[in-house]
């Protein structure tokens, strides 16, 4: 008598792989749903830099293996700019001159492209504000491609 209580399933988390969602399902186990990174860049200018060595083996393995080109990336309040010579990166500065943008992103949209959770078309659909021009697409694909990261974090 009285009423039923409905029984919990577990939680369980793993790599968000077909292979681990689909044995933990069958076990009984629920999706577990996540949240978007919360990841601010303080110092862009820094962190593309510091990804220097990871971009110029990105361009080695692609058809710009001897790229020489600025890339101007609008953050609007800031451009940064990328210079490359022979596919090595001299430099990455803050770049305050009239030359046309590469890629226009909202600030706060950066990380999720640097770290390779959503591409330029991606973002596009959340802010149709930001862009890529066509002659630069291939490049940014090639120095951000979408990435798998699983995350373990203990709260």
């Amino acid at each position: 008598p009285g009423s039923r209580t409905a029984q919990a399933l577990p939680a369980l988390k793993c790599a968000e792989t077909p292979c681990h969602q689909s044995g933990a399902q069958v076990r009984g186990a629920g999706e577990w749903s996540a949240y978007a990174w919360q990841v601010r860049i303080l110092d862009p200018v820094a962190l593309l830099h510091k990804l220097g060595p990871l971009f110029e083996q990105r361009i080695a393995a692609s058809p710009f293996a001897t790229l020489t080109r600025d890339l101007i990336i609008n953050l609007y309040r800031q451009k940064i700019k990328l210079a490359f010579t022979s596919g090595q990166l001299r430099s990455v500065e803050t770049f305050s001159g009239d030359a046309p943008n590469d890629l226009q992103l909202p600030p706060d949209m950066l990380a999720p492209l640097v770290f390779g959770w959503r591409t330029v078309q991606e973002i596009r659909h959340l802010h149709p504000d930001a862009y890529a021009v066509n002659h630069a697409h291939l490049l940014i694909d090639t120095l951000f491609p979408p990435l798998e990261a699983f995350l373990y974090t203990v709260y």
